[in-house]
């Protein structure tokens, strides 16, 4: 994340704050730091790829592949994964 990000404030029950304090501590991160992350688990970004690291700036079929990913079973994803190899593999041998 750097300074230019957007700053977002908002509202939350001092119980949840607390919370979010303590899981923080835990993992040793900053408050800012554990809310990304948990937000990035939430919508299942760290599994597209997104790291935190770059400027988050998906395209609304990324954003959909990704709301369809998360429908998906264990089973379903492990398909997806061996056609999706299968098809670059067969690119790349092209």
């Amino acid at each position: 994340m750097s300074d230019r990000d957007p700053l977002v404030h908002i509202r939350m029950p001092d119980t949840l704050r607390k919370t979010l304090q303590q899981e923080a501590k835990a993992s040793s991160r900053s408050m800012n730091a554990e809310i990304v992350h948990r937000l990035l688990e939430s919508l299942s970004l760290n599994d597209a790829g997104y790291t935190g690291t770059d400027n988050l700036e998906l395209s609304g079929i990324e954003l959909g592949l990704i709301g369809i990913w998360r429908d998906l079973s264990e089973e379903q994803r492990r398909s997806v994964l061996i056609l999706l190899k299968s098809i670059v593999s067969n690119n790349d041998a092209g």
